[in-house]
């Protein structure tokens, strides 16, 4: 990460309320999304939430109304292709070039495939038990899920044992 970008990483947490590890920690989801079986995409069915995986063949974008902007990709797998939208997102154009393995969750709808959260490459939280953090417009769900787990796994690395006192108490 440059170091610009991580100045403005550290002034969108401060303007979020997390200026320390603790801040991270203590700030709860508020819920987490269930599970959800992988499926093909011939095997999509109605506006049932769903989780599929496959290869970008092309990605377009385009002005919606007001500032929306869409960005569409073409996804194939085995059985199937669907276009796959994005809301917002122009940013993420750069990274769905042709070929690239994604993994999806979202909902078919009449316009292809609402995507709510996505996985690029060989990462599979998509499908899993996932918190979901109240998030701002600085800070996407991605990003504070991956910061608290590195502030996770830093306490963990760097955390002191539990006094003795409190180890033996019943």
């Amino acid at each position: 990460m440059t170091p610009s970008r991580l100045d403005d990483l550290r002034a969108d947490l401060r303007a979020f309320g997390a200026r320390t590890v603790g801040d991270l920690l203590t700030h709860r989801p508020r819920r987490y999304e269930r599970p959800i079986d992988e499926r093909a995409i011939r095997d999509l069915f109605g506006e049932e939430e769903a989780v599929i995986e496959g290869v970008v063949l092309g990605v377009t974008s385009r002005r919606g109304r007001g500032r929306l902007r869409i960005l569409t990709a073409r996804v194939a797998d085995d059985t199937g292709e669907i276009k796959a939208n994005w809301f917002n997102q122009p940013w993420l154009e750069a990274q769905l070039t042709p070929g690239t393995c994604v993994r999806l969750r979202g909902k078919p709808s009449r316009f292809g495939f609402q995507v709510a959260s996505y996985d690029l490459g060989e990462v599979t939280e998509t499908a899993d038990y996932a918190p979901v953090y109240p998030a701002s417009e600085a800070l996407a769900q991605k990003q504070l899920r991956a910061l608290v787990g590195a502030a996770l796994e830093l306490v963990r690395a760097e955390g002191e044992a539990l006094p003795a006192s409190l180890a033996t108490a019943e």
